[in-house]
This record gives structure tokens, C-alpha cells and sequence, in this order.
């Protein structure tokens, strides 16, 4: 009967840590998400406040832009819709990997592309926020 008892606890306590990641990791998807919308609306004063002062994006070229950069290039890019799935989140105390698998529609130099990438994000959790630390994006190739 203890032994029951014991185990019984220990499930419970399981699920609680299981609900507790899930919970975090809709936290990380939430950034994500407002992080995409922002850059969609070209909403610069949001990507100030969900981007750490530190920031850097290497693009799927290899391009490396600092956080100014990144915020100017939302007037170069007319989004039209975005949408992120497969997603997977590691947290390591204060810091979260995210590796995304999202598809893109959008219009740059009078082109519509349609694209879907990988990218790694990194966020980490500052005065009780998680912002974006750096994120790079690699172009799923076309089958």
C-alpha cells in the first residue's frame, strides 16, 4: 500500500513538471509569435521590446545584422502572412532554445516569394520577460 502511495505521488509530481514545461514552452511560442507579428506590422517599437539590446540575426545567406540593422530592414520586406509549426523548446535555466520550422509570404524588391525556414532562436528570461537574444535562419530547400 505505501509503495502505491509513493508512486502515486511521484506521478502526480510528474505531471506537474510536464504541465510546468508545457506551460513555459507556450510562453517562448507566445514571444515567438508577437516577435513575427511585430516584424508582419512592422511594428518597430515592439521589436525594440522583445529584442535584447545584444541581438543578432544571421540570415539564410549568412548575413550577420546587429539589432538596429535588424529593425531597419522591416520597411524592406512587406509580410503577408506567416505561420510557425514544428516547433521544439529546451529551457537551460534562464535561457531558451527554440527551433522553429515556419513558412513565410511575403513581397521584397516588387517579388512575391513564398519560403519556409528552420531557425535556431535563442531567448533568454530579463526582469521577469523573455526576449530574443539571436536567431538564425536557414531556407528549407524545395523538394
Amino acid at each position: 500500500m505505501q509503495i502505491l502511495k509513493c508512486f502515486s505521488v511521484v506521478m502526480v509530481m510528474l505531471g506537474v513538471a510536464a504541465g510546468a514545461e508545457e506551460k513555459r514552452e507556450n510562453v517562448i511560442m507566445q514571444v515567438e509569435n508577437s516577435w513575427g507579428e511585430a516584424y508582419k506590422n512592422q511594428d518597430k517599437a515592439k521589436l525594440e521590446k522583445l529584442l535584447t539590446s545584444d541581438f543578432v540575426f544571421v540570415d539564410e545567406d549568412g548575413k550577420l545584422m546587429k539589432k538596429a540593422e535588424y529593425i531597419d530592414s522591416v520597411t524592406k520586406i512587406k509580410v503577408r502572412s506567416f505561420q510557425n509549426f514544428e516547433h521544439e523548446v529546451r529551457f537551460y535555466g534562464s535561457v531558451a532554445v527554440a527551433v522553429i520550422r515556419s513558412v513565410w509570404n511575403y513581397t521584397v524588391d516588387g517579388k512575391e516569394v513564398t519560403a519556409e525556414f528552420r531557425s535556431t532562436d535563442v531567448f533568454q528570461k530579463r526582469g521577469g520577460a523573455w526576449q530574443v537574444v539571436s536567431s538564425q535562419d536557414t531556407r528549407v530547400a524545395k523538394k
